[in-house]
């Protein structure tokens, strides 16, 4: 029992195994490309390194200044808006985006300087007592007469127009006279629902006893707490 065990199954190992292919002349052997190779030429990291003409990748070759980042800032504001409502061109978005590192900050600091200065000049004792008796008479005054279709069309064909000049020429010139109408066009109906009109104002009046009223945010969050 157990004799020459062994070499049995060694010999049993080779017998099994494929046949050693005799040395013959070397010759040339062309593969085609299978999914193995593809693997190796589509990488999560390079891409289409290789550039090639099959797959998914040459039909649809991936921008990668259109993917998706948080976006924080007035600079990232106007990045949206001009690439999602004015259609700028690429090289133009291209532009800004290389130039975010530069210019952000600086862009931001004027935007902040230049919306301080408006509320300052808003603020004023004059002005107030004009925006709450205009307030007040859009409210409570339901004695005025209601305007007639061709005022409002001619008081919204107006308004369009002043939305219109209000964008400086270099605009229509960098991005085209026409996206510049199709944006504006945007614009102007977005704020003609009453329904988000409504919600806006809400949100804007909500904001405003905020900043009139801080003690108001604190008690919720001392109630929310409690709750909690």
């Amino acid at each position: 029992k157990g004799q020459h065990l062994e070499p049995f199954i060694q010999s049993f190992f080779s017998s099994c195994e494929s046949p050693k292919p005799k040395p013959s002349r070397p010759e040339l052997t062309i593969l085609s490309p299978t999914a193995e190779n593809n693997k190796k030429l589509f990488n999560e990291v390079y891409r289409n390194n290789a550039n090639l003409p099959e797959g998914v990748e040459r039909k649809h070759n991936q921008n990668y200044f259109m993917e998706l980042m948080e976006v924080d800032g007035s600079y990232d504001y106007m990045m949206f808006i001009g690439r999602v409502v004015f259609r700028m061109p690429d090289w133009l978005h291209h532009f800004l985006s290389g130039g975010r590192i530069l210019l952000k900050r600086t862009l931001e600091a004027y935007v902040e300087h230049y919306l301080q200065s408006k509320l300052d000049q808003l603020m004023q004792e004059h002005r107030l007592v004009s925006l709450i008796t205009l307030l007040r008479d859009a409210i409570f005054c339901e004695s005025t007469e209601e305007r007639s279709p061709e005022d409002k069309q001619r008081r919204a064909k107006k308004t369009f127009e002043e939305m219109m000049k209000y964008l400086p020429d270099l605009v229509g010139k960098c991005i085209g006279e026409e996206a510049k109408y199709e944006g504006v066009k945007m614009l102007f109906n977005a704020i003609q629902q009453p329904l988000l009109n409504k919600q806006m104002t809400y949100v804007l009046l909500d904001i405003a006893l905020q900043e009139l009223f801080p003690e108001l945010s604190k008690a919720c969050l001392s109630v929310s707490s409690r709750w909690m």
